[in-house]
C-alpha cells in the first residue's frame, strides 16, 4: 500500500491510439487547471479508445470519476465526469472499465459520496455515448474498495476487490458475481486474520476464475503475493502463495494462450533494487514454469502484463532507476520466456508514469497513464501510439533506452487453506448525472503527417470518400474502388500508385509523402446473342458485357445441311463473322435455314435460305469467301426475278448428289475450285461493279480473244 501511494504522486503515463493499419505514432495529453489522472485504457469496437481515470479538475466534488472516449488518432468524441459532492474515483489498477458486448462499458471505482459505509464499491453500466443505464453501490458500514471488473461469458459482470467491512482479517479479498442488470448472484470473501487485497481477476476458458492480490495473513514473507483459482460459484479450486523475506506484491494476471497464467508484480525479496518488477509464468494448476526479476538501483513497479499476438508479453510500469529525472513511464516487452526484446522510459523533468498498456489490431501498442512533465498546470492524462519497438518518432526526445538487470528468482509456491465466506450485501441504486467536460489537448510529439488526395471518374467512388485526407508518416493507407453499378467496372489506378499495383483493389499506399491517386471507371454494355434453328455462334448464344468502344466480332456457324441466311436484332446483313461497336445495349441473332424442294412459294422461301452445296464442297467450309461472294450473287440478281428462282431451285435439287461426290475426293475439290474461279470471279465483279460495267469487261474479253485466235491462224 505504501508503494502504491508513491506511485499515485509520480503520475501515470502514455496511451498508445492506434490509426489505420499500423503507424500513426503520437503523444497527446488530456486535462484541466488541476491533477488529472489515467488508470486503464482499452481499445473499442469501432477502432478508438476508451480512457478510465479520475479529475480534480472537473465534476461536481473534490475527486470524480473521468472517462474519455477518443477515436484512433485521439481526438475527443465525448469526455464526461461521474460523481456526488465528495471523493469518487476509479480503481487505481487498470482493469476499471472495459467494452461490454452491447457497445456500452462496465465501469468500477469507489465512492464516498454514496452508499452508507466509509467507502463503497460503485458500479456504473453506461451506453456507447457514456449516459448511465444503471448504476449501484456495495458495501457495509466500512471500506469497501473495487480494484477489477470484467464482463463475464454469461452478461453478467465479477468483481474484485477487498473488504473491512465483512470477512476474517482487518481487509479480505471480495468478490462479487453480478448479473446484467447489477443484482448479487454471490458474493464471497476470502481471507486470514491479517490483510489481504485483491487487484485483478480473470474469467478463464474453464467458466471459473484467476484472482491475484496480496496477503499479509499467508505466506513467507511480510506480504506475499496470493492466487486463488474458483470454480463458477465462488468455491476455491486451489490457493497458493508466492514470496520470500520481503514484501512481494501483484497487480495483474491475465489467462495465457497455454491454458496458463502471467502475473505482473513487485519484489523487496529479490532483484537488483529496493524494488523491482517481478513476472511469475504460471501453469494452469499454479505450478510456476518461470520466473524473473527486471530492475535497477532504484524503484521500480509494474501495473500491467498482457500477452501479445506473438506469444511474448508488454509491461506498463513507472522507474526511478533510469529515465530523464524523477520517475519515467517504462514500458518493456518480453518474448514468451520472459527475456527482455525492448524496453523503453517516457517522461521528463517530473514524475511521469505508464499505467497500462496493449497491443491493438494494427500490431502496435497504446499505454495509458498520466504526465507532469509536459503540461501547463497540474498533472494531466497523457496518450501514447508507439511503434512495435516502442519508439513514436526521431523528435520525440523523451523516449529513451535502458538497461533492466534480470535476474532468475527460485521461490517455491505455498498451500493457503482458506475457506471462503458468504457476505449479504444488497446493492443500493445511486443518482448520479454524468457532467460534459472540456479538457484542453495538445499534442506535444507526433509522426510526420503527408496528404492523399482521392479521386474518381463518373461512374464509381471509392473507400474512403473522394477527398484529401491526413495520414501519419509510414501509414499503409488502405482505398478501394466501387463501380457505381453492374453497369460499369473498375478500370485500374493512375497518379501515385506504387508501380505493378496500379490494378489492385483494394489498394495500399505506404503514406511518405503526399500523393494523388485516382480511381477510373469504365461504362459496360451487354451483348445478347441468339441463334435461330440450324447452327450456333462463336462465342455462343448468351449474355456477354464489353467495356464501352470494344469491337466484337462474332461468327455464325450453321449445322450440317443449314445455311447461313443473315443476322437480325441491332445489326442486318449476310456478313460473316460480323464486328459489332459496344456504344450501346445490343442484341443480335444469327438466322439459318434449310433447303426443302417443294416448289411454288414453299419452294422460293427454300431457296432463299439454301446454301452452295458445291462451292462449300469445294472449299471445305460455308464461310469460305467465295462461298459468300456467290451467295450474295445468288440473294441479289438470281432470287429477284422468277427465271432466276427457278434456275436456283433447280441447282438445290440436283446439287447436293454432286456436292457429296466432290467432298469425298481431294482431286475433285481441286477441279472444282479452278472451275468456280472463273464464276467467282464473275459474280464479285457483278455484286461490286454493277451488271453493265462487268457485261461490258466480259464482252471486251471475249471480242479480244476472238481476235487473238484470228491473228494466230492468219
Amino acid at each position: 500500500m505504501n508503494k502504491k501511494l508513491s506511485v499515485l504522486v509520480s503520475l501515470c503515463f502514455f496511451i498508445i491510439l492506434s490509426f489505420v493499419p499500423l503507424n500513426g505514432q503520437w503523444a497527446r495529453t488530456y486535462g484541466g487547471s488541476d491533477d488529472d489522472y489515467a488508470c486503464s485504457i482499452q481499445q473499442t469496437s469501432d477502432g478508438g479508445y476508451i480512457i478510465a481515470g479520475y479529475t480534480y479538475s472537473f465534476g461536481a466534488g473534490d475527486c470524480d470519476i473521468w472517462l474519455l472516449k477518443v477515436d484512433s488518432i485521439g481526438d475527443v468524441e465525448w469526455q464526461k465526469t461521474y460523481g456526488g459532492i465528495d471523493t469518487d474515483s476509479t480503481s487505481s489498477e487498470p482493469d476499471a472499465i472495459q467494452e461490454t458486448s452491447d457497445g456500452g462499458f462496465i465501469v468500477t471505482g469507489w465512492t464516498y459520496s454514496y452508499g452508507s459505509g466509509l467507502t463503497e464499491s460503485w458500479v456504473l453500466k453506461l451506453d456507447s455515448n457514456g449516459n448511465i443505464i444503471w448504476q449501484k453501490t456495495y458495501g457495509g458500514s466500512s471500506y469497501d474498495t473495487p480494484r477489477s471488473i470484467r464482463q463475464t461469458v454469461d452478461g453478467g459482470y465479477i468483481v474484485a476487490g477487498f473488504t473491512r467491512s465483512s470477512g476474517a482479517g482487518s481487509n479480505d479479498y471480495w468478490i462479487l458475481k453480478l448479473s446484467s442488470t447489477g443484482n448479487i448472484e454471490w458474493q464471497k470473501t476470502y481471507g486470514g486474520s491479517d490483510a489481504e487485497h485483491a487487484n485483478s481477476i480473470r474469467q478463464t476458458a474453464d467458466g471459473g476464475y484467476i484472482v491475484v492480490g496480496n496477503t499479509y495473513s499467508f505466506g513467507a514473507g511480510s506480504d506475499d503475493i496470493w492466487v486463488l483459482k474458483l470454480y463458477s460459484t465462488g468455491n476455491i479450486e486451489w490457493q497458493k502463495t508466492y514470496g520470500a523475506s520481503g514484501s512481494d506484491y501483484a497487480y495483474c494476471v491475465q489467462q495465457t494462450i497455454d491454458g496458463g497464467y502471467i502475473i505482473a508484480g513487485d519484489t523487496t525479496s529479490f532483484g537488483a533494487g529496493s524494488v523491482d518488477i517481478w513476472i511469475l509464468k504460471l501453469s494452469s494448476t499454479g505450478n510456476i514454469e518461470w520466473q524473473k526479476t527486471y530492475g535497477g538501483a532504484g524503484t521500480d513497479c509494474p501495473w500491467s502484463i498482457q500477452q501479445t499476438s506473438d506469444e511474448g508479453y508488454i509491461i506498463s510500469s513507472w522507474t526511478y532507476s533510469f529515465g530523464v529525472q524523477m520517475d519515467d513511464g517504462w514500458i518493456l516487452k518480453l518474448s514468451s520466456n520472459g527475456n527482455i526484446e525492448w524496453e523503453k522510459t517516457y517522461g521528463g523533468s517530473s514524475y511521469d508514469s505508464a499505467r497500462f498498456v496493449l497491443e491493438v489490431d494494427d500490431g502496435s501498442y497504446i499505454a495509458a497513464g498520466f504526465t507532469d512533465s509536459y503540461t501547463a498546470g497540474g498533472a494531466d492524462i497523457c496518450v501514447l501510439k508507439i511503434y512495435q519497438d516502442g519508439n513514436i518518432d526521431p523528435s520525440c526526445d523523451f523516449v529513451g533506452d535502458s538497461f533492466a538487470t534480470v535476474y532468475d528468482t527460485s521461490v517455491n509456491y505455498n498451500y493457503t487453506g482458506v475457506t471462503p465466506t458468504d457476505t449479504s450485501v444488497s446493492p443500493v441504486s445511486t443518482y448520479c448525472s454524468p457532467l460534459n467536460t472540456y479538457a484542453t489537448e495538445s499534442i506535444f510529439c507526433e509522426a510526420p503527417k503527408f496528404y492523399l488526395t482521392i479521386s474518381a471518374t463518373s461512374g464509381g467512388t471509392t473507400d474512403p470518400p473522394p477527398d484529401t485526407y491526413t495520414y501519419y508518416n509510414g501509414i499503409e493507407a488502405e482505398i478501394e474502388a466501387i463501380p457505381d453499378t453492374s453497369n460499369f467496372r473498375f478500370d485500374g489506378w493512375t497518379g501515385d500508385v506504387p508501380p505493378g499495383h496500379e490494378n489492385d483493389n483494394p489498394l495500399s499506399v505506404t503514406m511518405d509523402s503526399d500523393k494523388s491517386i485516382q480511381a477510373n471507371f469504365i461504362r459496360q454494355y451487354t451483348l445478347t446473342i441468339s441463334s435461330s434453328n440450324g447452327g450456333t455462334t462463336n462465342p455462343v448464344p448468351g449474355n456477354y458485357t464489353y467495356d464501352s468502344g470494344a469491337y466484337v466480332s462474332v461468327q455464325a456457324i450453321p449445322n450440317s445441311g443449314y445455311n447461313f441466311t443473315g443476322w437480325s436484332g441491332d445489326v442486318t446483313g449476310t456478313t460473316n463473322p460480323i464486328s459489332i461497336t459496344m456504344n450501346g445495349d445490343k442484341s443480335i441473332t444469327a438466322n439459318f435455314s434449310a433447303p426443302t424442294g417443294n416448289g411454288g412459294d414453299d419452294e422460293k422461301s427454300s431457296a432463299q435460305g439454301g446454301g452452295c452445296f458445291i462451292a462449300t464442297a469445294a472449299y471445305g467450309s460455308p464461310l469460305h469467301p467465295h462461298v459468300d461472294i456467290l451467295r450474295n450473287f445468288r440473294d441479289k440478281y438470281l432470287m429477284s426475278n422468277k427465271l432466276g428462282r427457278e434456275w436456283v431451285d433447280l441447282y438445290y435439287k440436283y446439287s447436293p448428289f454432286v456436292a457429296k461426290i466432290i467432298a469425298k475426293h481431294k482431286a475433285l475439290k481441286i477441279l472444282a475450285q479452278i472451275h468456280l474461279w472463273p464464276l467467282v470471279a464473275f459474280c464479285y465483279a457483278t455484286v461490286h461493279f454493277k451488271a453493265i460495267v462487268t457485261a461490258g469487261i466480259f464482252i471486251f474479253l471475249s471480242v479480244f480473244s476472238v481476235m487473238l485466235i484470228i491473228n494466230r491462224n492468219t
